[in-house]
């Protein structure tokens, strides 16, 4: 892996208590813009395909693009991603799936409130996250928004919506009184 000097340890009690840590520095400026860029070409090549889908009917194009996008794979096997990652979990990982949450300028499209390991199949869901801003993520653009401790058990009840903008499927009604902003003030961090 990378040299680890990038990434802080999640052995604090606090982290682990509410599941996640944030603005670990996968890249820098410049990189994370290349990768941007690429992810940019990517939907436009698309452009004609993805055009009057639903957001969850555009998963087609959003999911495992790691195993068939070169530049993609870097992006998810680059020793500081994999570095962050091994902090949360430790040694011996893999990635096993990638999934883009694109929020575009205009586009009414948003991720409901869900647990990842209820989409995952996984028992125990011994995995996590690795969720990378490649622009400026913040409040007001539409940041991802944690629940603090939601990632113990159990899963929380969910229902089946299928509202029309939802990028997914299922929904939770009752935890965005305790959502806590994972901001980033430069380009390109992970948290799990």
């Amino acid at each position: 892996m990378g040299d680890g000097k990038f990434i802080r340890r999640i052995g604090e009690a606090q982290d682990r208590d509410r599941g996640y840590h944030s603005r670990v520095r996968a890249f820098e400026a410049q990189t994370a813009a290349e990768f941007c860029d690429h992810f940019l070409f990517y939907t436009r090549e698309n452009e004609e395909g993805l055009k009057g889908l639903l957001p969850r009917e555009k998963l087609g194009f959003l999911i495992e693009t790691h195993l068939f996008l070169t530049w993609a794979h870097r992006l998810v096997s680059h020793p500081r991603v994999l570095d962050a990652v091994q902090s949360v979990l430790g040694p011996n990982i893999m990635v096993w799936n990638s999934h883009w949450f694109p929020k575009f300028p205009g586009d009414r499209a948003f991720v409901s409130w869900h647990q990842d390991a209820t989409y995952w199949g996984l028992t125990p869901p011994n995995a996590t996250t690795a969720w990378i801003a490649l622009s400026e993520s913040t409040p007001e653009n539409g940041c991802l928004r944690v629940v603090p401790g939601t990632h113990k058990p159990p899963l929380l009840p969910q229902r089946e919506t299928y509202a029309p903008d939802n990028m997914l499927s299922r929904v939770y009604t009752t935890l965005e009184s305790s959502t806590v902003p994972a901001r980033t003030t430069q380009r390109a961090r992970v948290s799990d």
